[in-house]
């Protein structure tokens, strides 16, 4: 479903499948249109130019859209064509017949049985052809009767050539054989763009695992090299006595800073296991940080924190794992400690509206430099900041694939206004 999601993002496959389906309707509306052609459309169609009719503004009626259809528009009061489309229609239109001309309202069955109870058994041929909707031959004829804007009577009559079925049902059916075979062709360009995706994930995949094990040894081989000369140093005698607790202590951080290595990498592996962020329960989002903040109290005053909280009172809920949340929240305090002067002030506000919440984790310290925040998610980037070398390792990265598992985002904001500096995670808020 991710490389799917993946492909479906991408701008030039929108492009393909917007191009694809303008096609298909593209040659719908051309396929329709010929259909429409063949079946020599009824008179029904004219009655969408209603207000011309009534106007009397018989010129602006498109006839021309409808191949082979031609209109007389008759005075039978008169017995007189007041309009034709065509000389053809004219030169043959017996104005004294129009009353035969089936209307598309009434079958034809009743109006040849009014003409045999009127003339018997001997109708005039023309008569005959105009009662079976007839004008001439491969040509049929339909009205209707409407009023002008002068409240005068007038009948339309529609002259269009007789549909052919067999060669209608072929067109359709290779119609049908065209349309099923562009959303096949468009699909198979999908799975192909897929499949294409697949690799690619894969081969990035793996450069990344080879990227990430080249920087996790280093970063680990340097302190277990750092604490083994201490080690063998003290061991062979070269330190004083009382140099040696110093050398040792030395050598402890070495080895817890390799400890925190081997955690991080424990949380990232546990980031590609199935099971992952798989305990997501309902919660109440405000509350679940104003309790983060309070157990974490104590901590913070041992570290000469301030903390401003802008949290509503009203309860955001969320469908979140509040076991990786903690980690998260905790992995961006640890940051805080690491990178913020003492005497700082952290700040923790939470925004919402009805489809998202938004979690601000902030501080007003010296803020991350440009060289940081362009690989500030990426495993174990490095950047400078005071003179100081800064090693992110795998702890922002594992934040934002907790976020990923919500169906979220994360970024990193800096207010110069406020000399405020925020990482800011978007969620999507449940509907309770």
């Amino acid at each position: 479903m991710k490389t799917l999601s993946t492909v479906l993002r991408k701008w030039h496959f929108w492009l393909a499948f917007t191009i694809v389906m303008l096609i298909e309707t593209i040659c719908l509306l051309g396929v329709r249109k010929i259909i429409v052609d063949l079946n020599c459309p009824e008179p029904e169609v004219l009655r969408k130019y209603a207000s011309a009719l009534m106007r009397e503004e018989y010129d602006k009626i498109p006839i021309w859209l409808y191949r082979g259809a031609e209109f007389a528009i008759v005075d039978e009061n008169v017995e007189q064509v007041l309009y034709s489309s065509s000389r053809f229609v004219s030169d043959n239109l017996v104005v004294s017949k129009c009353w035969a001309v089936p209307d598309i309202d009434e079958p034809y069955g009743e109006r040849i049985k009014k003409a045999y109870i009127m003339y018997g058994n001997s109708i005039p041929d023309i008569t005959k052809h105009y009662l079976q909707g007839e004008f001439a031959e491969g040509v049929s004829i339909a009205s209707f009767w409407f009023i002008t804007d002068d409240l005068m009577p007038r009948k339309l009559l529609f002259v269009y050539p007789k549909q052919n079925v067999t060669d209608v049902r072929a067109i359709e059916q290779q119609s049908l054989l065209l349309l099923l075979s562009l959303p096949a062709t468009a699909a198979l360009g999908l799975l192909i763009g897929v499949k294409d995706a697949e690799v690619k994930n894969r081969e990035r995949e793996e450069r990344e695992r080879v990227e990430m094990i080249s920087l996790l040894s280093h970063d680990i081989k340097t302190p277990l090299t750092v604490a083994s000369g201490y080690i063998s140093g003290v061991i062979d005698g070269i330190y004083s006595e009382e140099k040696e607790r110093t050398v040792l202590l030395k050598a402890k951080n070495s080895l817890l800073r390799v400890q925190n290595l081997l955690l991080e990498l424990g949380m990232f592996v546990n980031t590609e296991h199935p099971g992952f962020c798989s305990d997501m329960v309902v919660t109440d989002v405000n509350e679940f940080v104003r309790q983060f903040i309070l157990v974490n109290t104590k901590r913070l005053v041992e570290k000469q924190f301030s903390v401003e909280a802008d949290i509503p009172e009203t309860s955001y809920y969320a469908i979140i794992s509040q076991n990786e949340f903690t980690h998260l929240l905790e992995n961006l305090l640890s940051n805080a400690e690491k990178y913020t002067p003492i005497g700082s002030t952290l700040y923790y506000s939470i925004y919402a509206d009805k489809k998202k919440i938004q979690i601000f984790v902030g501080d007003n310290g010296p803020g991350l430099p440009e060289n940081i925040r362009k690989r500030l998610f990426i495993p174990f980037s490095v950047g400078d900041s005071s003179n100081k070398q800064i090693s992110m390792g795998l702890g922002l990265y594992f934040c934002k694939r907790i976020i990923e598992k919500h169906k979220g985002t994360m970024r990193y904001q800096d207010d110069c206004g406020t000399n405020k500096h925020h990482f800011i995670i978007e969620i999507p808020r449940a509907r309770i």
